[in-house]
């Protein structure tokens, strides 16, 4: 009888029952890992819901823009990206034309009534861009 109780391997409980160790040991195992299926459920349905929310507002964000917005941004940033575009517009118009007289060897002269045009308009929309930074500064 001594044999049988040394191999035993239950243990005796306050309320008198007696539990394996391996069974505790194994319930412990279940609720970790029943615990973390819960959390990686909750993790999981909390990213859908952000993602959810971060499509709904990128949805928003287009319609606000429509398709002018698509073009020259938010309206934060059109009227610079208006001028940025006229800067380019102009010196893509201006190099063409000024490529076309020099081919033809027409009137050489209309290529610096052609710049003597283009010039101040970019240098005023220069002005107005850089201008326009240094005011939204000092608000």
């Amino acid at each position: 009888m001594k044999a049988m109780e040394e191999n035993n391997t239950y243990y005796q409980q306050p309320n008198n029952a007696y539990v394996n160790p391996e069974h505790t040991l194994k319930q412990s195992k279940q609720e970790q890992t029943h615990e973390k299926n819960i959390l990686s459920e909750k993790n999981k349905h909390e990213l859908e819901i952000i993602d959810k929310n971060n499509n709904h507002n990128l949805e928003i964000k287009k319609k606000e823009l429509g398709w002018f917005g698509i073009f020259f941004g938010g309206k934060e940033l059109i009227s610079l990206n208006i001028s940025g575009m006229l800067i380019i517009f102009l010196l893509i118009t201006g190099l063409l034309l000024s490529y076309k007289i020099y081919n033809d060897k027409t009137d050489l002269d209309s290529v610096v009534k052609i710049w003597g045009i283009i010039t101040p308009i970019i240098t005023l929309t220069l002005g107005y861009i850089f201008g326009s930074k240094n005011n939204s500064n000092n608000c």
